[in-house]
């Protein structure tokens, strides 16, 4: 299910660029943004069916641990790199601060990683409440963008999801610090 998510991410931005195309030829832009929004909705529910089908049946594993991971920051850069860079009419505007700022967290996160697994020879990921929140908020932020909503409260948004991804980038390189001298990561 994962490689499906991963599979829907250009999808999404080819649905992306047809709307802004489509506004800029003065033609509807409503059609290509609630296609986007469908494929976005369809990224988040298989995320949610393919986590209960593991958990349920046992079918965890370590490559599917990093395929949904993939396809979760795949999803989020993609999709937030296009809406902050590509100026359109189709749909409302990410600020450039918090395109820095996702990009930033994934730069950390991957050195950590990188430095862990270059000291220790793996990495123990421990999937918190705070990094779903996270994923969560920048979902439904993604959503609300493409959808085409701007605005004051979509600005607030920005801000609440900026201090839940810096907060929870900050508790996992606690974590990942603590591996990399020799401790165990928080449960």
């Amino acid at each position: 299910i994962s490689a499906l998510r991963i599979a829907l991410v250009p999808v999404w931005a080819l649905g992306a660029e047809a709307a802004n195309r489509a506004g800029e030829h003065g033609e509807s832009v409503v059609a290509g943004r609630w296609y986007a929004v469908a494929v976005l909705v369809a990224i988040g529910l298989s995320d949610v069916v393919d986590g209960h089908i593991a958990r349920r049946y046992g079918l965890q594993s370590r490559l599917g641990a990093t395929l949904d991971a993939v396809a979760d920051k795949l999803a989020q850069v993609v999709a937030f790199t296009y809406l902050a860079v590509r100026e359109g009419p189709a749909f409302g505007a990410v600020p450039l601060w918090f395109l820095v700022l996702l990009i930033g967290r994934d730069a950390v996160l991957l050195i950590g990683c990188g430095l862990r697994r270059w000291r220790r020879g793996s990495v123990h990921v421990v999937h918190h409440l705070h990094g779903k929140l996270a994923s969560l908020l920048l979902f439904a932020l993604a959503i609300v963008c493409t959808a085409g909503f701007g605005g004051r409260l979509t600005q607030a948004a920005f801000w609440i999801a900026a201090v839940v991804v810096s907060v929870s980038t900050v508790l996992y390189v606690r974590d990942g610090v603590r591996q990399f001298l020799g401790g165990a990561a928080a449960a």
